[in-house]
């Protein structure tokens, strides 16, 4: 009976490891489906995917960008953040931009005190600083930047919930026909968007740029093919353990 018992269990373990060895071999089955399933989603994504409304600023630091200006031309290269001007260079375009509007819209001059009315009623005062964008989006979610008197912080407001400017020197205009300006592309905003391509770091403001697109990160196959890898791994483990646990069964039986 022992030799029998002897005999068996030799048996089974011989079993064990054939199946444990054909279970090896064939592993990556499941591996080979994920990995196939994941490259199918990712083929099916387009290389790039344009910014989300008012997204630019949260596009990774070093991510591969395509910029299509308002001229049509593009520039391809990595995000390198995003700068607001306020130096000589913003003022000396804007002011050339108030300048070429002087005939249809009186715009506030950088520095002056303006006061705008809320659709409320509650009013926004302060000096002036420029006008601006969390790109994209709609000229009319542009923002008016406001340094208030009573506050050294700055204000950015949207001007869709500012109907009215009034300027220290009595004027007065709808910020309706801002955004049309804006919209147009004949005020410049204060932000600028920094590229790296070629080497060589450019500032691009933000009202020259139509369109910016984001390179998709492709990860579906890796996240396929590690699924398929576990659960290969786990079928294995599996098949292990029934076999052991049918080997100790005979143990037991034999003593």
């Amino acid at each position: 009976m022992v030799k029998h018992w002897r005999l068996q269990s030799a048996g089974h373990i011989i079993a064990g490891s054939i199946l444990s060895l054909l279970l090896l071999m064939n592993l990556g089955g499941c591996t080979a489906v994920g990995l196939g399933i994941g490259s199918l989603i990712d083929n099916g994504r387009p290389d790039y995917s344009p910014v989300r409304d008012g997204r630019l600023g949260e596009v990774g630091h070093g991510s591969k960008i395509t910029v299509e200006l308002a001229d049509s031309s593009k520039i391809q290269g990595e995000f390198s953040g995003l700068v607001i001007d306020t130096g000589s260079d913003y003022r000396k375009k804007y002011a050339e931009a108030r300048l070429a509007a002087e005939s249809s819209i009186v715009l506030p001059q950088i520095g002056e005190s303006v006061d705008f009315s809320y659709v409320s009623g509650v009013r926004l005062k302060g000096n002036f600083e420029g006008f601006d964008q969390r790109f994209p989006s709609l000229p009319c979610s542009s923002l008016v930047v406001v340094k208030p008197a009573i506050n050294e912080s700055i204000s950015r407001e949207k001007l869709c919930f500012l109907p009215y400017l009034h300027t220290s020197a009595g004027d007065s205009v709808g910020t309706g026909a801002i955004c049309e300006l804006i919209g147009k592309r004949q005020i410049p905003l204060m932000s600028q968007m920094v590229i790296n391509h070629g080497g060589r770091l450019d500032n691009v403001p933000l009202e020259k740029i139509r369109e910016v697109q984001v390179k998709n990160r492709k990860s579906a196959k890796w996240v396929g093919l590690g699924l398929g890898f576990a659960i290969d791994v786990t079928l294995v483990i599996f098949m292990i353990s029934l076999n052991d646990m049918a080997i100790m069964g005979d143990a037991s039986w034999g003593g």
